[in-house]
């Protein structure tokens, strides 16, 4: 429980960030709707502690084990820490209005098929949702992470998509503060990220729902041929969706993966802050996608050395020295490595590479750019 504070304070600042959740009120103190489904499932966790519960039933050890009967799939157990700590979810409007009252206990004992020793750490309600803000911005106020989408836990998209918001803007309200970002730069925060966020969202609602329409058999739950059939046939559907045969720890770890690719590589393209080139199709992401680490000889790779720099041959150093015209506050270095140099240029197939503070490709070519400040001004957001 948080405690209010026992006074209130005043706090001045040139921006604010909303990133408190989704439960924020600042959207709609500003006005900002959030378009989508409110209200997919209601849902009630309860996450206990039982050493080593795979020893206590005849199930096995897994990472996900789902419980379903003639209306299907509405019991899931997860092992959370690999140890002892394990999360039962049950959906259904009954568990959520009544989280007070539930026997967590019984319900415990249910899932495992007797009473095992536990201890209840908490019983929580939540919603599934599918929602994504209209805007991002209001004036000097931005949102981020929950406060600007929800989405679902399938997939486990939710803090990568968040994460993602705080290094756009990041680096845009760096430039800002710091002088050198022009009056654009902020407000490809919402252009740039708003589209990642609808993409998402609506897959990880896709995800969340497919399980949870999953066709179930009506002697699934007996202790008979039929509802051993069933049960097979709901598994064997579970492991194909968990691209056959994998297991669902393994399938999971693959979503998550999925997910920080998607995120960190997603492109940007459209973006006015993108200058607009030729730039083929490479096998590495290219204008508007993030880099990709290459180990360069140094104790840094290209992805950390890359921020906030131009990199390639000492030609790069050019662009380094219009940063600096433009605005003294501008952090933009050069670097070039010398025996690795061929990865490097054999990744992103050009000899310079102009990358942003977030990660991602901004301009890349083998020669200088007719006009290197009106590619500094686009990427600055002065365009």
């Amino acid at each position: 429980m948080i405690s209010r504070p026992a006074s209130a304070q005043r706090i001045s600042a040139d921006y604010l960030v909303a990133c408190c959740g989704g439960h924020s009120a600042i959207p709609k103190t500003l006005g900002i709707e959030m378009q989508g489904t409110p209200t997919l499932e209601y849902n009630l966790n309860i996450f206990f502690r039982t050493p080593e519960l795979w020893s206590r039933h005849d199930k096995g050890k897994a990472a996900l084990h789902f419980f379903a009967d003639a209306q299907g799939i509405w019991r899931t157990l997860v092992q959370l820490d690999g140890r002892e700590l394990w999360r039962l979810g049950l959906r259904g409007k009954d568990y959520f209005d009544n989280a007070a009252s539930v026997d967590a206990s019984a319900l415990i004992a249910g899932v495992v098929g007797k009473p095992v020793p536990h201890e209840v750490v908490s019983v929580l309600r939540w919603v599934a949702r599918d929602l994504v803000a209209d805007r991002y911005r209001a004036g000097r106020v931005f949102l981020a992470g929950d406060a600007a989408h929800q989405n679902t836990p399938s997939g486990g998209f939710g803090l990568n998509t968040g994460m993602g918001d705080a290094a756009d803007l990041g680096w845009k309200l760096a430039g800002a503060i710091e002088g050198w970002g022009g009056r654009g730069l902020l407000d490809a925060y919402e252009s740039e990220r708003r589209p990642v966020a609808e993409r998402i969202v609506k897959q990880a609602a896709g995800n969340f729902m497919r399980d949870r329409r999953r066709p179930s058999h009506p002697k699934i739950a007996e202790d008979s041929p039929e509802g051993e059939a069933a049960r097979r046939e709901m598994g064997e559907a579970i492991v194909e969706l968990a691209d056959v045969g994998l297991s669902h720890r393994r399938h999971r770890a693959r979503l998550r993966l999925r997910a920080v690719a998607d995120m960190l590589e997603r492109r940007h393209a459209g973006s006015r802050r993108i200058p607009s080139a030729n730039i083929g199709r490479p096998r590495v992401p290219a204008r508007g996608r993030r880099t990709r680490g290459c180990r360069t000889g140094a104790p840094r790779s290209t992805s950390s050395a890359a921020a906030s720099c131009c990199c390639g041959s000492a030609t790069a150093r050019r662009i380094a020295r219009r940063w600096k015209r433009r605005s003294r506050a501008a952090a933009c270095r050069s670097r070039s490595w010398r025996s690795p140099m061929p990865r490097v240029c054999e990744l992103y197939e050009r000899r310079l590479v102009l990358v942003r503070p977030d990660g991602h490709v901004a301009w890349r070519g083998d020669t200088m750019p007719d006009d290197p400040l009106a590619v500094v001004d686009c990427v600055r957001g002065a365009t």
